[in-house]
């Protein structure tokens, strides 16, 4: 896939830049920058115009950040899905020039990492599809969708809108992509407990780097006061 470069873009290429709209009220803000952190109080102001009802603004907020978190959990999966094909093509790489003709050690540990690789690669291409050009204009019209694209098109709506709770089409549309990321999630950490695991007692065994997969990858509650 095609990302802008530069350091947080290269090491989390899948990441949420907005977020929903925050309920009329005072907050405080904690601000860190070159090691100093501050604190203080800002207030948002309704539309005066608008206004708006503040229940509708929670059902509204509780809405977008259920959406946010699924959304975070999502990128999180798919930027731990790169960074182990990352891991597997650098070992596979480096026992093919330095093996020596040890192929004894060798072997056990590339074999499995093809088939680790092609069980990543495969989930990984049906939540995102890597060929299309993200910089190139309406590139995307030219493929199918895939699940990335579907949840992460269902939160415009919500995020743009004005004290607006989602409608039963929208909640009946959230409901269904939260089940199935959560099918997607329950693969992923499937995964990890099992063919990563195997390849990476595989690895140690034969004296080669092990994979560092992190944790299980969840959706965060929610939790509006």
């Amino acid at each position: 896939f095609e990302r802008p470069t530069g350091v947080e873009e290269e090491e989390n290429p899948f990441r949420s830049v907005g977020g929903p709209r925050a309920i009329p009220g005072t907050y405080t803000v904690a601000l860190t920058a070159a090691g100093r952190a501050e604190t203080k109080t800002v207030t948002v102001e309704p539309d005066p115009i608008l206004g708006g009802d503040p229940a509708r603004f929670a059902a509204q907020l509780r809405a977008g950040l259920e959406w946010r978190n699924a959304l975070s959990a999502l990128n999180e999966m798919l930027n731990r899905i790169v960074s182990l094909e990352t891991q597997l093509k650098n070992t596979q790489q480096a026992l093919r020039d330095n093996a020596a003709g040890d192929t004894a050690a060798a072997a056990p540990v590339i074999r499995q990492g093809r088939d680790l690789g092609r069980k990543l690669k495969e989930l990984k291409d049906s939540l995102y599809n890597s060929d299309v050009q993200r910089d190139a204009g309406q590139d995307d019209i030219h493929y199918l969708n895939r699940f990335h694209d579907r949840l992460q098109g269902l939160g415009f709506g919500l995020a743009l809108a004005y004290a607006q709770p989602p409608n039963e089409v929208v909640e009946g549309r959230m409901k269904e992509l939260r089940a199935q990321l959560d099918a997607y999630l329950t693969r992923f950490n499937e995964l990890l407990r099992t063919d990563v695991a195997a390849f990476n007692k595989t690895a140690q065994d034969h004296g080669t780097p092990v994979l560092v997969a992190g944790a299980p990858v969840a959706v965060r509650a929610v939790a509006v006061r």
